[in-house]
């Protein structure tokens, strides 16, 4: 079974002990579900609207969906689609779910594939940060893409702290967290909140956390 057809999973760490209690009191969502269109986007983009709009009728403020949210993790082309023709949906998806965000009045998290202008590499795996407003509020591109998809993910450079109304974010994308970026994270920033998102079957990946 490829990983594609696996629960996708978050991960959310709370990083500093004098967490003011406002952030305290925050309520975060975490949506898990599996992938049931690999080839298109509708199905479940509409799928994850609905779990979205159910969190924030539960009263989250923060909801946080998996790395490549909207469809298939791997592999580049499967039945004539190609991993770039899923890309291309990067700016309605984006525009959809901000403007989603804003309606219902909460930050959401969202993974997606980005179109990256390399002819050798040409997506990003990236991860958007929403903000209530329905402004992007911070954006990172995978660092150490994985085995499936370095072939054709171009690998970001560096990582993401942004300033939010939860606190100081920082965004990372599952087999980053397996390498020493995580240590970049601990040693150079003062984070309220760490946010991994990962489409990874295996959470024991992660025990370090």
């Amino acid at each position: 079974m490829k990983r594609n057809r696996y629960t996708r999973f978050c991960l959310i760490i709370l990083m500093n002990a004098f967490l003011s209690f406002s952030l305290f009191a925050v309520k975060i969502a975490i949506v898990q579900y599996e992938i049931q269109d690999l080839h298109e986007i509708g199905a479940d983009a509409d799928r994850l609207e609905t779990f979205i709009r159910e969190a924030a009728d539960s009263g989250a403020e923060l909801v946080v969906a998996p790395e490549t949210s909207f469809y298939r993790y791997e592999p580049w082309e499967q039945e004539g689609v190609t991993m770039l023709d899923l890309a291309n949906s990067y700016d309605e998806l984006k525009s959809r779910f901000s403007a989603l965000a804003k309606k219902l009045n909460i930050s959401l998290v969202i993974g997606l594939r980005e179109p990256s202008g390399d002819q050798a590499k040409p997506v990003y795996n990236t991860a958007l940060f929403i903000g209530p407003d329905g402004n992007i509020l911070g954006k990172q591109h995978k660092v150490v893409p994985s085995n499936a998809e370095k072939e054709w993910t171009k690998a970001g450079i560096s990582h993401t702290v942004f300033e939010t109304s939860v606190g100081r974010v920082g965004l990372m994308i599952c087999k980053t967290a397996k390498t020493n970026w995580w240590n970049s994270f601990k040693i150079e920033d003062d984070l309220d909140l760490f946010i991994l998102i990962a489409g990874d079957d295996d959470a024991t990946s992660f025990d370090r956390f």
